[in-house]
């Protein structure tokens, strides 16, 4: 109800997800941008998220391939976005935050990820068991229960 309040009287600029995981993204980070589709349904809105990986002076072979990462990505969450880098803690010897903040000031000159529209219970338990897979069964059978 919260974030609700919020996304109805103010603009989000922008969203940033952020995944260690190069191969795919994560259960949380999927949940994320299919919230993102359904709440923010305009077109737009891929020019202002940023999917930031981090661990990336563990995985210079895979930062090498962040192009190929995207384009997977975009294809497993039917999304286009464009704003991705690779970052990582300030210990280590590859710390530059350089793209990153590239990308979030880019953000905030757009227009943001658009009109807010809230979820209807039904929507949100198709889009969870959609996400989670048949470990609930279906979604019609979810919600007579």
């Amino acid at each position: 109800v919260l974030l609700e309040e919020y996304c109805q009287r103010n603009p989000v600029h922008g969203l940033i997800i952020v995944s260690k995981d190069y191969a795919r993204l994560t259960l949380g980070a999927r949940m994320v941008v299919k919230l993102m589709h359904m709440m923010f349904p305009g077109e737009g809105k891929w020019d202002s998220v940023v999917f930031a990986w981090t661990h990336k002076d563990l995985n210079a072979k895979k930062v090498a391939n962040l192009g190929k990462i995207v384009q997977h990505v975009n294809k497993e969450i039917g999304g286009n976005f464009h704003r991705s880098c690779a970052v990582s803690v300030p210990e280590s010897e590859a710390h530059d935050l350089t793209q990153f903040d590239v990308h979030v000031d880019e953000i905030l000159q757009n227009s943001g990820v658009g009109q807010f529209q809230r979820p209807t219970a039904e929507k949100l338990t198709e889009l969870v068991v959609d996400t989670m897979g048949d470990q609930f069964g279906n979604a019609e059978e979810v919600l007579k229960k």
